[in-house]
């Protein structure tokens, strides 16, 4: 389930349209519609609250839904698996802990584009 499935499941929960939520949020329905068809990885993070506050949920939730994220665990995900990270992973997760919930969206959104790249290329 993607951020696009969890909009689309509150929506129908509240008994709500996209047009609805484009005319409380001032967002275009055009770009609404748009995003939805492509199902965009990159949507704006100021979207994303509007989308959140409308609904009624949280920021998180539409992009995480019930999963936990490595950098919002504080003990390395690795540990739980009995491995030990390598230089590069020590490094990223500084990284992330670094940054503000912005700019780990932003990385979050890169890191799926790179996923994608690289699954379509095996």
């Amino acid at each position: 389930m993607d951020i696009y499935d969890r909009i689309t499941e509150l929506l129908k929960r509240q008994k709500k349209t996209r047009k609805d939520l484009c005319a409380s949020t001032g967002l275009s329905y055009n770009t609404m519609t748009s995003l939805f068809k492509r199902k965009s990885k990159n949507m704006r993070l100021d979207t994303i609250r509007a989308i959140a506050d409308y609904l009624g949920t949280s920021v998180d939730f539409l992009l995480f839904g019930e999963r936990k994220t490595a950098f919002l665990v504080k003990e390395s995900p690795l540990a739980f698996y009995g491995q030990k990270q390598t230089e590069v992973e020590i490094e990223l997760e500084r990284i992330i802990h670094q940054l503000p919930l912005k700019g780990k969206i932003a990385l979050l959104s890169k890191a799926y584009e790179l996923e994608d790249a690289l699954t379509d290329k095996d």
